[in-house]
């Protein structure tokens, strides 16, 4: 039988298609193990490269910010005044608490006056309000915090 002459239309026989995802899993993990080799090869090479020496001597750089590290640890930044914070005349007289703290407020009489304040306010001497609690105000301020309580009232002619 004499060969047919292939059509002009298909001039290959028809591929099998059935191995077809498997060779493309293949490519792809092929592909998926060059990209690693690469990257260890890349990681390999920056761990065995010499550090970069800094351009300038090592006292020409310039120094960290202790300042914030010193308030981290309760180290005083100034020098203390001469006088102890916690020896002042000052009487906490009413605390009102909210849910937000932002919107806590406090009376803390103070040399003979009235002052409102909130979180964050701050006050003479250095201090600053950091936290209004129900019954008592804290202070910040030279390394230390400061506690003011709510006196107990006495009602005059209430018997215990």
């Amino acid at each position: 039988m004499p060969a047919r002459c292939p059509s002009p239309f298909m001039p290959f026989p028809p591929l099998n298609l059935s191995a077809l995802p498997g060779a493309l899993a293949a490519l792809l993990l092929l592909g998926m193990a060059c990209s690693l080799a690469l990257q260890a090869a890349d990681w390999r090479s920056r761990l065995e490269m010499p550090s970069a020496a800094p351009e300038r001597p090592h006292q020409a750089t310039a120094q960290p910010a202790i300042e914030p590290l010193l308030e981290l640890f309760g180290t005083p930044l100034r020098k203390a005044p001469a006088y102890a914070p916690a020896h002042l005349d000052w009487q906490l007289q009413a605390s009102f608490t909210q849910s937000d703290s932002r919107q806590s407020r406090a009376l803390i009489r103070m040399a003979g006056q009235t002052r409102r304040v909130a979180e964050g306010d701050a006050l003479d001497h250095g201090l600053h309000v950091r936290l209004i609690a129900p019954r008592h105000v804290e202070l910040a301020g030279h390394g230390r915090v400061i506690q003011l309580a709510l006196q107990p009232t006495r009602l005059d002619g209430v018997q215990p």
